[in-house]
């Protein structure tokens, strides 16, 4: 019987781990923006905390959405700003919220005609980055896509520049955390 009683403990603990892994998410999942968006914006940042930051943004309706997910509230945002080099953009969101929380963004924004101020934008971030935040861009070199895919802390992040897809002279950066 006893033996029954440690593999029932054993297998209790290990759901208990897993469980506590799947919940718990590093308070630093993020891609560091901060220096070009003027505000910081973390998974499980609170919804009241983040929305004021915007210009404009709006919940959207559940008939608007193609995949409700069960208890998630997607808000659409919008800032305008103007990037170092003197362009001015309007930055998009898309952000889910779960029980008031941030649980994933995305966000895009253009950069103009120049491929290469991608490059330059990455070195004005890492500039400010004193916390190392942005690590998985500056250590692989110069690139069109940066992905942190690993499940290490649960976050998951990838920033990437590409052709605006209905002015393919003007360039664009996305980018998604969750």
């Amino acid at each position: 019987m006893m033996k029954k009683n440690k593999g029932f403990i054993w297998l209790f603990f290990l759901a208990c781990t897993w469980t506590h892994s799947q919940t718990n998410i590093d308070s630093s999942c993020q891609i560091y923006l901060e220096p070009i968006i003027g505000f910081k914006m973390v998974i499980e940042d609170y919804k009241s905390d983040l929305l004021d930051n915007f210009d404009s943004y709006r919940e959207v309706p559940e008939d608007e959405l193609k995949n409700k997910l069960k208890d998630i509230d997607v808000f659409n945002a919008s800032k305008s700003i103007e990037l170092p080099n003197g362009y001015k953009t309007n930055i998009t969101f898309i952000l889910h919220f779960k029980e008031k929380k941030l649980k994933s963004y995305n966000l895009t924004f253009p950069i103009g005609t120049d491929y290469k101020y991608f490059d330059e934008l990455i070195k004005y971030i890492q500039h400010y980055d004193k916390n190392n935040i942005n690590s998985f861009i500056y250590k692989s070199g110069k690139k069109s896509i940066y992905t942190d895919l690993n499940d290490n802390k649960n976050c998951k992040r990838i920033i990437r520049v590409s052709r605006i897809y209905n002015d393919n002279t003007k360039f664009e950066i996305y980018c998604k955390v969750n």
